[in-house]
């Protein structure tokens, strides 16, 4: 006899169907879609029991608390980290529909003076965590919040190609270590 079919006929192997124990409303254990329901005496017994069940997994998995940025300066706190960099830096805050930020990403980084960036290289991250808005800004090393004309037309593009995928830039800004412009 094989070693395959020797496990299966000694009593090492599972028990019949008829010899294994009854799961559910037979035995009186609550198991099963409307387990709670035969515990309780009316619908809105029931109605209430689940409403407090609910509560309850509000509770154990609270929401992460997200940063909120709805203006330029809580937008500016989030870009502390590249004002002072020797290299252009062009950065992007993706943010959800109640304008937390769900995250942030370096898209670039360029020369002393120059940024090379493209628009699907801001939206691709935008499109991976589902965010309906973003936030790009810049430093500029030189210490010169001014916009250069190259700055307003990537604004430009950006706007464009946001608005073909309903994805809004809302803003675009300048950050140095002396200050910043929103374009």
């Amino acid at each position: 006899m094989c070693v395959f079919a020797a496990c299966f006929s000694s009593s090492l192997g599972p028990p019949p169907l008829t010899q294994r124990p009854q799961i559910g409303a037979a035995t009186g254990m609550p198991w099963g879609r409307n387990a709670a329901r035969s515990n309780v005496t009316s619908n809105n017994e029931y109605k209430d029991m689940k409403a407090a069940e609910s509560v309850r997994y509000v509770e154990l998995a609270p929401r992460p608390v997200l940063p909120l940025i709805e203006q330029t300066a809580q937008a500016i706190e989030q870009l502390q980290d590249i004002k002072a960099e020797r290299k252009e830096h062009f950065v992007g805050l993706y943010l959800n529909a109640r304008h937390e930020l769900i995250h942030k990403e370096i898209i670039s980084i360029g020369t002393a003076n120059a940024s090379i960036v493209h628009p699907r290289d801001v939206f691709a991250p935008a499109l991976m965590h589902n965010a309906v808005a973003v936030i790009v800004a810049h430093n500029h090393p030189s210490g010169d919040a001014t916009p250069s004309p190259e700055d307003r037309d990537v604004t430009h593009r950006l706007k464009e190609a946001g608005r073909l995928l309903g994805i809004s830039v809302l803003d675009h800004i300048i950050i140095t270590e002396y200050g910043y412009s929103p374009l």
